[in-house]
C-alpha cells in the first residue's frame, strides 16, 4: 500500500501535460498530508490564497466535502468547509486549524442543516477536457504565487492581479466565493485595489 501510495505522490508531482508543478501545488499538498488526520482523503481542497501574518507570507487553503445523487455526475454540490490549514511560503511551519470568520449560513425551514450550498465547478470549468484543466491549475498556481510577491511587497500589479482573476473566476468553486474572500480579505482587497488602476 505504501509502495502505491508513494508511486500516486512521485506521478502527481508532474502535471498532466509533462510540466513540473508549480512550487505552491506541491506546497499545499504537502499541507494536506501534514493535517492528514484531521482531514479525510475524500474531502476536496480549494485554491491556496497568500494571506500577510505575524510570521510573514503565508497561505491558506480550505478543505470540504462535495458530492451528487449520481456518482456518474461530472458536477458535484460542494458542502461548508470543515478545515482550513495555513502553510508556510517555504514549506515546513503547517496549521491545521485555523478559523477565518467565514460567513454565517442563513438556514430555511425544512432545509437540512448539512445540505449542500452550491456548485463545486464553474460553467466553464466544466467544458474543459483533462489537459485543458490540469494546465489551466498549474497556471493558476503560478499566477497565485506570482500576485503574492507582489501583495507581500504592498505594492499595485494591475497585470498580476489580472492573470490570477481570470484563472480563479474558471477554477474557483461558484459556491465557496465568499469563504474564499473572508478566507484571504487583504488579498482580495489588493486584487481589487490592483485592478482599479
Amino acid at each position: 500500500m505504501r509502495i502505491q501510495i508513494a508511486l500516486c505522490l512521485l506521478a502527481s508531482s508532474v502535471a498532466a501535460s509533462g510540466a513540473e508543478r508549480p512550487a505552491l501545488s506541491i506546497l499545499a499538498d504537502s499541507a494536506r498530508r501534514s493535517c492528514s488526520s484531521n482531514i479525510p482523503l475524500e474531502m476536496y481542497q480549494s485554491i491556496p490564497l497568500p494571506v500577510k501574518t505575524e510570521k510573514g507570507l503565508r497561505y491558506r487553503l480550505m478543505f470540504y466535502p462535495a458530492g451528487a445523487d449520481d456518482p456518474r455526475a461530472q458536477q458535484r454540490e460542494v458542502n461548508e468547509p470543515t478545515r482550513t490549514a495555513e502553510f508556510a511560503d517555504k514549506g515546513g511551519d503547517v496549521a491545521c486549524d485555523v478559523r477565518p470568520d467565514y460567513p454565517r449560513r442563513k438556514f430555511k425551514k425544512g432545509v437540512p442543516r448539512f445540505a449542500p450550498i452550491g456548485l463545486l465547478m464553474s460553467e466553464p470549468a466544466l467544458k474543459l477536457s483533462f489537459e485543458e484543466y490540469s494546465a489551466l491549475e498549474r497556471e493558476v498556481y503560478i499566477a497565485v504565487e506570482a500576485a503574492a510577491d507582489s501583495f507581500t511587497a504592498g505594492k499595485a500589479d494591475a497585470a498580476a492581479a489580472q492573470r490570477f482573476s481570470k484563472g480563479f473566476a474558471v477554477l474557483s468553486e461558484p459556491a465557496l466565493q465568499g469563504h474564499y474572500r473572508a478566507m484571504a480579505p487583504d488579498f482580495f482587497a489588493w486584487v481589487d485595489k490592483s485592478l482599479k488602476k
